[in-house]
């Protein structure tokens, strides 16, 4: 989720020079399309009891990505119960409480066009919502690359060698 919080801190923050965000979350609720935005908050309102006994099942038995998604959502948000840590995701980490348009620092963000947990859409949406930052610097891994997936995984040191010379880079440019 630091996609997400590293806009919101550099939104607040005025000590912070520079973002670098991989993997952008933007509003995790657009993340899903329409019919699972439904779904979710179907089961979030309506088969709260259900829903957690199911997902917490499929994490005791580490089933697949959902499993690992939501051990994760569970574990970044602190909340013990599944449906407490989606609905803490999906219903506050959003475009309104992102604030992208109070960001003004240089920005750097590294997407993967085949990310398994992030939709390519919030990619743009966010590169797009970043009106007033000082710089904004979108990043595309793609296939051949190895680099392509969530965070980078699979060619981390791609990302990082990108990283580096974004840094240095903005750091000529802004001394100049």
């Amino acid at each position: 989720m630091g996609g997400w919080f590293c806009f919101r801190a550099a939104a607040f923050e005025p000590r912070i020079k520079r973002v670098i965000a991989s993997s952008v979350a933007y509003d995790y609720i657009k993340n899903l399309n329409i019919i699972f935005q439904k779904l979710h908050i179907l089961f979030a309102k309506y088969l709260k009891k259900i829903s957690n006994k199911m997902i917490l099942n499929s994490i005791k038995k580490g089933q697949g990505i959902q499993a690992w998604q939501s051990f994760q959502m569970m574990y970044i948000t602190k909340k013990e119960v599944p449906l407490e840590a989606f609905e803490e995701m999906v219903f506050n980490l959003n475009e309104k409480n992102l604030h992208s348009k109070s960001v003004k620092q240089d920005v750097l963000i590294l997407t993967g066009r085949n990310d398994h947990f992030i939709p390519f859409k919030a990619h743009k949406m966010q590169v797009r919502a970043l009106t007033n930052a000082k710089s904004v610097t979108a990043k595309v891994f793609k296939n051949h690359t190895h680099a392509d997936n969530h965070c980078q995984i699979g060619n981390i040191g791609l990302a990082l060698e990108v990283m580096v010379n974004w840094i240095k880079e903005i750091s000529q440019f802004n001394d100049q």
